[in-house]
């Protein structure tokens, strides 16, 4: 009788939930958000003569970006974090033995990779600062009649890659690894 095996991959995916998706939740334009944001940081920034851009929550802490849009990106935030949660799981467990997400966050609070001198650097930190891209662990197990063989990683993340791409209009497995049996 062979014995079955359980292969436990974990995938650390980023991922950008559709607009449209988002939209429907909220009264005023999301893209809106963002261009605000940006201009504020950017004022901010200028005025205090500073060679990068914070993260959203420097700004939480410090000032320099109105309240209101502050608040209104972390709900948008907390909408795409639950939303990646119960759409992710929901997609992903008929094809795996088990699924459990782990951390979701928002790229919306991590450093901008945005430079104040940069061409267009306005418009790429409203991209940074729309709060439509997360990054999150996915934690699948694969059951198998042999042992997992070298590959299983490759095998999960274009698995989760072909299901999650109707999902989310950018997604993108950053790293798949064999956690064992």
């Amino acid at each position: 009788m062979a014995s079955l095996h359980f292969a436990k991959i974990a995938l650390t995916i980023k991922a950008t939930l559709p607009r449209e998706a988002l939209q429907q939740h909220f009264p005023a334009s999301i893209d809106a958000l963002g261009e605000q944001l940006a201009q504020q940081a950017l004022e901010y920034v200028n005025e205090h003569s500073m060679g990068y851009f914070p993260a959203l929550e420097y700004f939480q802490e410090q000032g320099g970006i109105d309240d209101y849009l502050l608040d209104a990106a972390a709900q948008i935030s907390l909408l795409t974090v639950t939303m990646t949660k119960q759409e992710v799981s929901r997609v992903l467990q008929p094809l795996f033995s088990s699924v459990r997400i782990g951390t979701v966050q928002s790229l919306a609070y991590t450093m901008p990779a945005v430079r104040p001198s940069q061409p267009q650097a306005e418009k790429l930190l409203a991209e940074h600062y729309l709060p439509d891209k997360v990054k999150f662990e996915a934690f699948v197990s694969l059951v198998q009649k042999k042992s997992p063989e070298a590959g299983i990683e490759s095998a999960a993340k274009q698995i989760a890659l072909r299901w999650l791409d109707e999902l989310f209009s950018e997604v993108e497995v950053t790293s798949a690894r064999l956690l064992g049996e």
